[in-house]
């Protein structure tokens, strides 16, 4: 794909993300047996629909068409950040009341915990179990290697 047409659809993705107030995650642009792909991962607080998708696909679609470096035929692939990515410490509070999964740094263990609170001191408030048992524990950003969304079975 040609770099410059790239760096003008790029500019429209972000554009258009911003506009419908939407986080644009990455814009890449693969090649596959198939042909080129225009991969788009876009979201809103983690909870993006197919409804929004598909409004923001009719919207940059038109415009992507007007980019004239790009004139080799592609695939346009625009979906969710998906749950596999990481999330910033700072987007926990934005998933209060969800599954995630939090990487503890010093022991290493992955725990399925449900979000309950970031209190005043910028601490995560982890409610989850083991056997049965209820247990909580309080995580500092330091004390956490790394956090996704988890999903309870």
């Amino acid at each position: 794909m040609d770099a410059i047409g790239l760096e003008k659809a790029k500019k429209i993705f972000a554009d258009e993300a911003k506009d419908m107030g939407l986080e644009l995650i990455s814009v890449k642009a693969k090649q596959s047996k198939d042909g080129e792909i225009l991969e788009v991962f876009v979201d809103k607080d983690y909870s993006i629909d197919i409804k929004t998708i598909e409004e923001y696909t009719d919207r940059v679609s038109p415009k992507l068409d007007e980019i004239v470096e790009l004139k080799d035929p592609y695939f346009l692939d625009i979906s969710s950040g998906g749950s596999e990515r990481e999330i910033p410490y700072e987007d926990v509070k934005k998933l209060l009341g969800h599954y995630l999964e939090v990487k503890v740094r010093k022991s290493g263990e992955t725990l399925l915990a449900k979000a309950e609170e970031v209190d005043e001191e910028n601490k995560l408030h982890l409610l989850y179990f083991i056997k049965g048992r209820k247990k909580k524990v309080v995580l500092s950003s330091d004390e956490i290697e790394s956090i996704h969304m988890g999903y309870k079975a």
